[in-house]
């Protein structure tokens, strides 16, 4: 029985830690970055934003899901609001590919990001090096209330073929287009898998 209490007793020590850095995370993140907690117009109570796109491409539709957080650091020359997450790109081909996302405002925001000018770029990197491999998307636009509203700059063109495969040399970008990423709720597994036609 000592014993059975020691272990509950640990078990319960290591929980309550646990708990504690998460709360001291949250309230690191609400001291450096409020922003992230009321961005889109809706207060959430944990420090990231997750949202999803559909872009029309060579091939037909492609959706796009991210993931991302405040990320600390940033230029150290001109002021930034640095993000950094992940996501998944669903290709019409039923393809997906987990990707790393990073990005920004070029500017130091503190407490609102409406109507501020927002990038994100997107890539696939090597499991064992820091190589950017392709899909390689960039996007460029502002949060307009509830959501982010962007251009792909030309790079979805050139990121996959015209029958939506992807494109291993990516070339020129093409012609700009449109697409407004959504707040959506799609924790964990490959989102692809849960939509229509994917």
């Amino acid at each position: 029985m000592p014993s059975q209490r020691k272990r509950i007793g640990c078990l319960g020590q290591l929980f309550a830690l646990a708990l504690l850095a998460g709360v001291g995370f949250i309230a690191l993140r609400g001291f450096t970055s409020p922003w992230i907690f009321t961005v889109g117009g809706r207060f959430r109570v944990l420090p990231f934003w997750e949202g999803v796109g559909e872009i029309e491409g060579p091939g037909g539709k492609y959706r796009i899901f991210v993931f991302f957080q405040p990320e600390n650091g940033g230029s150290r020359v001109l002021p930034s609001t640095s993000v950094r997450g992940s996501g998944w790109v669903c290709a019409p081909t039923g393809h997906t590919y987990p990707v790393l996302v990073g990005g920004g405002a070029h500017e130091a925001v503190w407490r609102s990001m409406d109507n501020k000018p927002f990038g994100l770029y997107i890539y696939q990197r090597h499991a064992a090096s820091s190589v950017h491999l392709p899909p390689k998307l960039d996007f460029a636009g502002r949060w307009v209330g509830p959501n982010l509203v962007m251009e792909d700059e030309g790079t979805t063109t050139s990121a996959f073929l015209v029958d939506g495969s992807l494109n291993p040399r990516p070339g020129t970008p093409g012609p700009t287009r449109a697409v407004t990423f959504v707040e959506t709720r799609w924790w964990f597994g490959n989102p692809c898998h849960a939509q229509s036609g994917f």
